[in-house]
């Protein structure tokens, strides 16, 4: 996540910065050098939180490196989203490869990851040996939050779903299996 703009980048971070899962939070402050008016936060976690994570700012004031008072800070609209997941699978047949992407998303009305149908979703390969994933198609998964592809390679490769990010749901890729 990115803020840009030198209101939401005080407001978070020279103020203090409170986020997490249940039980989890933390303070960062921000300093502006040589007269920089802007700056840029980049905010990211090692996997996807489950439920909601609210980004809150935990001071009304700004201050300098002395604590004297230097903004009046606004509030922050807060960013919600919720996590996504997916599994792949497949089976290959003389030279024949089926992959199967299943996703899903925590729905928070049901407290529970759900099936998401009518979700675009990119699968990847890449040939075994190599560290570039490769642009195999786009699916869209049906009603029950499935999609498939068959192709017919030269050979066996690497498979993983990639699940996009969108305004409430964060993105989510899934380990590789080889057919």
């Amino acid at each position: 996540m990115r803020y840009k703009s030198l209101l939401a980048a005080t407001a978070l971070l020279a103020s203090g910065l409170a986020f997490g899962t249940p039980a989890e939070a933390a303070q960062t402050k921000l300093e502006f050098l040589n007269g920089d008016r802007f700056a840029q936060l980049e905010l990211s976690a090692f996997v996807s939180p489950i439920g909601a994570v609210t980004w809150t700012p935990t001071s009304t004031y700004g201050t300098d490196s002395e604590g004297d008072n230097v903004a009046v800070l606004k509030p922050v609209p807060s960013v919600t989203k919720y996590a996504s997941s997916a599994t792949i699978s497949g089976k290959r047949v003389g030279g024949t490869t089926t992959v199967v992407a299943t996703v899903g998303y925590y729905n928070p009305k049901a407290n529970a990851f759900v099936r998401w149908p009518s979700k675009a979703v990119t699968l990847q390969y890449k040939v075994p040996g190599s560290t570039k994933w490769l642009y195999l198609r786009k699916v869209t998964t049906n009603k029950v939050g499935q999609a498939a592809f068959t192709w017919t390679p030269r050979a066996t490769r690497y498979y993983r779903a990639v699940v996009p990010t969108n305004a409430t749901i964060w993105d989510f890729t899934t380990a590789a299996i080889s057919k």
